[in-house]
């Protein structure tokens, strides 16, 4: 018979007994136990923290707001911004282009007690100025100027909202409402891509988070604001829109939709069959010999009689332009005549590239196959120069005295090139050595937006190019054209000279 006691019985014989420790009761040192394993942890939670960690939780934010918040070599974000600063000296700035930075020192100090749970916080708010009254519409026309090159845009290749962001600093620079509007609407010829015209409208208060469903709601909006609805102003509009809408309004049009190209149709007519006065005698100078361009009426940009509406991009669509007599140089500036500008004028010398790099005067190609700051090839065209650079030519052969009594040089801008190129022996300008700078600004919408009055814009991020060098002869037409940062320079891009009646 089995003698073992049961589990249960087992069980229950079982005793523990604690001895006790360096003659201290069971009783007491668990008690003591107990109460140091709870200090411990309320040590960690409650107090470790502030002294492992101590600092204060800040929040900054500013006017206007987005603005860069660092601190030495770490970026701790764009403001709003909440960040911890170490307990201690700290030295921050805040910054935004356009406007003077704000460097000030802040002493962050620090809760010992609880600092885990409820940590020191504190916030900081900061007004900056603009660094100039024109700083932030300079930095927006740039900026705007660097992306429109890039359009059309994608999903994953998106614009951001430069207008928006110009909207909201200039207001946070004092700016006025109306004057707000008016620079916005002076980059309407950048905007010609669906991504650009939807933050554009959002700048100028038009919409808030969608477009307008339909073309003819849209025109209705803008003509007040363009100075009355137009025919071009709807092409304008077409542009704009997303390609499945483009192409609706062309495969389908509305009777609203028929009449406004009519209108526009109309208003091309009497320019369509270019008109020219007398030539000019041409003229011999110092500089080279300078044919006479007759003054002309066409259609700046068209490549015929017809054109096609704006429905996919590049959009040619034509504007009738006037053009007073001038002089265009017979041939590009060559590389002998800019290096007696460069030995006159040290700052544009290929020695100065990195200055003029820094000034946003040229980049890193300029003047780079000169060897020794003289010319690889003298009797070639000038090339890997930037627009500041062929302005400054300009400008130096004026005050030097080269040009005739009565005259002044000039880069030709589009429309003084296009009307030469249209002339009777216009064509020896195509597909010559180089392309050529043109003193016009360069923005994907000109044409759908221009009435044909060249308008200055010095501040301009790109420029027209003209010319088409090493195209295929007959390719390029005489309104074709293209658009490169001012700044830059290639081997294929030079320019030449006009010459203008001058007061």
């Amino acid at each position: 018979m089995n003698s073992d006691p049961s589990p249960i019985e087992s069980a229950q014989d079982i005793k523990v007994h604690l001895k006790p420790l360096f003659g201290v009761d069971p009783k007491v040192y668990l008690a003591i136990l107990y109460s140091v394993i709870l200090l411990a942890v309320l040590f960690a939670l409650l107090v470790l923290p502030g002294i492992t960690n101590p600092g204060t939780r800040v929040s900054f934010t500013s006017t206007p707001p987005g603005a860069a918040v660092t601190s030495g070599d770490k970026n701790w974000g764009t403001t709003p911004v909440t960040v911890f600063l170490p307990e201690g000296k700290n030295v921050l700035t805040v910054s935004e282009p356009g406007f003077v930075p704000a460097a000030q020192e802040y002493i962050s100090g620090n809760n010992l007690f609880f600092s885990l749970m409820a940590p020191r916080t504190d916030s900081v708010a900061v007004t900056l100025k603009p660094l100039a009254p024109d700083a932030i519409g300079d930095r927006c026309r740039a900026e705007v100027g660097r992306w429109a090159l890039a359009a059309p845009f994608t999903s994953d290749y998106r614009f951001p909202p430069l207008f928006s962001r110009f909207a909201q600093d200039a207001k946070a620079a004092g700016w006025e409402a109306a004057a707000i509007q008016d620079f916005l609407l002076s980059l309407r010829p950048a905007v010609a891509d669906p991504q650009m015209y939807l933050d554009y409208g959002r700048a100028l208060g038009l919409w808030t988070d969608t477009v307008p469903d339909n073309v003819e709601a849209q025109f209705k909006l803008w003509g007040p604001l363009v100075g009355g609805p137009s025919d071009r102003l709807a092409m304008w509009l077409l542009a704009n829109q997303t390609k499945p809408v483009r192409d609706r309004e062309v495969t389908e049009p509305s009777d609203w939709w028929k009449d406004r190209v009519s209108g526009f149709q109309a208003s091309l007519k009497d320019a369509v069959t270019p008109a020219f006065g007398a030539v000019p005698s041409a003229l011999r100078t110092s500089l080279g010999s300078f044919r006479g361009v007759a003054s002309a009426t066409f259609l700046w940009g068209s490549t015929g009689t017809s054109f096609s509406l704006p429905t996919e991009p590049p959009f040619n669509i034509p504007v009738p332009v006037t053009t007073a007599a001038f002089w265009l140089a017979d041939a590009e500036v060559t590389q002998a005549q800019f290096a007696a500008f460069t030995a006159a004028n040290p700052a544009w010398a290929p020695a100065a590239r990195d200055a003029l790099v820094g000034a946003g005067k040229a980049d890193d190609g300029y003047l780079a196959a000169w060897a020794d700051g003289k010319p690889a090839a003298p009797a070639e065209p000038v090339a890997s120069v930037s627009w500041y650079a062929a302005q400054a030519y300009a400008d130096w052969v004026n005050a030097a005295g080269l040009v005739p009594k009565g005259k002044k040089a000039v880069l030709p801008d589009d429309f003084q090139w296009e009307a030469a190129a249209r002339a009777a022996n216009g064509a020896s300008l195509l597909n010559q050595g180089v392309w050529e700078w043109t003193a016009s600004a360069w923005y994907p919408g000109q044409n759908l937006v221009w009435s044909g009055v060249s308008a200055a814009d010095k501040a301009a991020y790109a420029r027209s190019l003209k010319g088409g060098v090493r195209n295929p002869k007959g390719s390029v037409k005489p309104g074709d054209r293209a658009g490169w940062p001012a700044a830059g320079t290639t081997p294929g891009l030079g320019f030449r000279l006009a010459l203008v009646a001058s007061p």
